[in-house]
């Protein structure tokens, strides 16, 4: 893919008053290539989000979702320190999938057999769901570990 992307890159040509601006992002700038970042002149670094940014990532992500009484964002703000947006963003995702999941260990022959009501509900998502890979991830680590 690097090779290609060299190729192409060294093949861009512009008119007089035409110009050309690649942006690229990584959360990862040690492992770019030295050729790729010799192309890319100009450098900023963004740090990670603040508590504060953190915040606000999870308010904007979770604004649409049903949230049960007694839902911590703040704990949620503590917990993802050194995390990136899109970590917050991979978490959220995952957390909004562990309702589902119950959901579905629930009700899944029923949903082989058709006979789910296509108005079902979801529980609201609490905090715990967000900490939910965290344990299962802990828990599998013990079990290598014993």
């Amino acid at each position: 893919m690097k090779a290609g992307f060299m190729t192409r890159w060294d093949g861009l040509t512009t008119e007089e008053d035409t110009r050309i601006v690649v942006l690229g992002a990584t959360n990862l700038p040690n492992s770019l290539d030295p050729a790729v970042l010799r192309r890319l002149p100009k450098r900023y670094a963004v740090n990670l989000p603040s508590a504060v940014q953190r915040k606000k990532i999870f308010e904007l992500l979770l604004k649409k979702a049903s949230l049960a009484p007694g839902f911590s964002i703040e704990r949620l703000v503590t917990a993802t320190e050194g995390f990136s947006g899109s970590d917050i963003k991979e978490m959220c995702r995952n957390a909004s999938m562990v309702p589902l999941r119950e959901y579905l260990r629930v009700h899944g022959k029923d949903l082989d057999r058709r006979n789910v009501k296509a108005s079902t509900e979801l529980r609201p998502l609490t905090t715990n769901d967000f900490f939910a890979d965290f344990e299962k991830e802990n828990q599998h680590t013990s079990e290598v570990v014993d």
